[in-house]
């Protein structure tokens, strides 16, 4: 029974597990970018009961955390004046998936694509929902075809419109930032199996996934079981996969999503944040972050983020900097780069110096 999928190689259930029988880890805290070595150092860290952290190798610097005894896992997310580390139990992430699974149809012999960072939830997740029902992994495959199951972010699932390269996918799970209704209708009128979801980090991915209809748009009906729902416009939630807490934080009893709910006719719809944060080809971004980081360069006056609507990647920043003295587009992007993930910098036409 095929494990992973990798280019056009395959490994066996029993291969994998010899495999990482045999891996050392050396460093339990490890830069990742979605490759073989990857997957296999998490996944013998998952098996060995090694505390790890995958963090992005976009970082500018390796995260100097020490992972605390309680933890099994962490992950890094996104603040409004600096990184968050969150803190989970293996069994958290275990359980989202199971509870998850009556929704995505996911059996033995089926494949996921390997499209989403190993240093989010979304990644782990769909490793874990692949491996736990007897499923395989695929990390670029050469044969699209293979391909039954696919969780993709609006900015990823807008590829698929030009061209249809996946003729056996069962399940299109679409999420991670804001879907718009006119993508999710022609994905559907394309033929695709589509499924929208909404979760976040905290609840070690999804909290409601739902087969997508043109009647009911980007709505829910339900939350997923064992979750416990309060909406007071905002969303607060706890129960069945939540971490444990943040770095050097006290623990809550729920967590406190930002997101703003309505509910109407039944159904659940997000309305937006109740702070700045925005989304970017599925990316959390704090323009906050981005204008502190402005600040502490030396020829900086001051700095504001404007955020915009961006055909492909949903939100991106517009920024306008006041110079004490000259500096260039290209020095400023450099200097961000030693304090940002590449993907919160601007690119020079969103950079306005004044």
């Amino acid at each position: 029974m095929i494990a992973i999928y990798y280019k056009d190689q395959t490994i066996s259930y029993e291969e994998l597990f010899k495999k990482l029988e045999a891996r050392e880890i050396t460093d339990p805290i490890f830069p990742v970018s979605n490759s073989l070595e990857d997957l296999l150092n998490i996944l013998a860290c998952m098996v060995k009961g090694i505390p790890f952290f995958p963090y992005s190798d976009k970082l500018p610097t390796k995260p100097t955390i020490k992972i605390p005894k309680d933890a099994d896992f962490v992950l890094h997310t996104s603040g409004s004046s600096k990184m968050k580390y969150a803190l989970f139990k293996k069994r958290a992430l275990l359980d989202s998936n199971i509870a998850t699974h009556p929704a995505l149809r996911l059996s033995t012999g089926d494949v996921y694509l390997l499209n989403l960072p190993l240093c989010h939830v979304a990644g782990l997740s769909l490793v874990m929902r692949a491996l736990l029902r007897g499923g395989a992994i695929a990390i670029e495959p050469n044969d699209p075809s293979i391909i039954t199951h696919l969780s993709m972010v609006p900015a990823q699932a807008q590829a698929l419109l030009k061209e249809k390269s996946y003729p056996n996918l069962k399940v299109l799970l679409l999420g991670g930032s804001k879907i718009k209704k006119e993508l999710a209708d022609n994905l559907l009128k394309a033929g695709y199996p589509l499924y929208i979801t909404y979760g976040m980090t905290e609840m070690s991915s999804h909290i409601a996934v739902e087969k997508y209809t043109e009647k009911n748009g980007i709505s829910f009906s339900h939350f997923l079981p064992r979750r416990k729902v309060l909406i007071d416009r905002e969303l607060k939630v706890k129960g069945c996969g939540k971490f444990l807490r943040y770095l050097n934080r006290d623990s809550q009893e729920y967590h406190e999503s930002g997101d703003i709910i309505e509910k109407k006719d039944g159904r659940f719809f997000i309305k937006g944040r109740k702070d700045n944060m925005f989304i970017s080809g599925g990316e959390n971004i704090y323009p906050e972050e981005i204008e502190l980081a402005l600040r502490a360069h030396p020829s900086v006056a001051g700095a504001q983020v404007k955020i915009v609507d961006h055909f492909k990647w949903g939100k991106r920043p517009i920024v306008s900097v006041a110079l004490k003295s000259p500096l260039t587009k290209e020095k400023i992007r450099s200097f961000l780069a030693t304090k940002l993930e590449r993907f919160k910098i601007p690119k020079d036409h969103e950079i306005d110096l004044c």
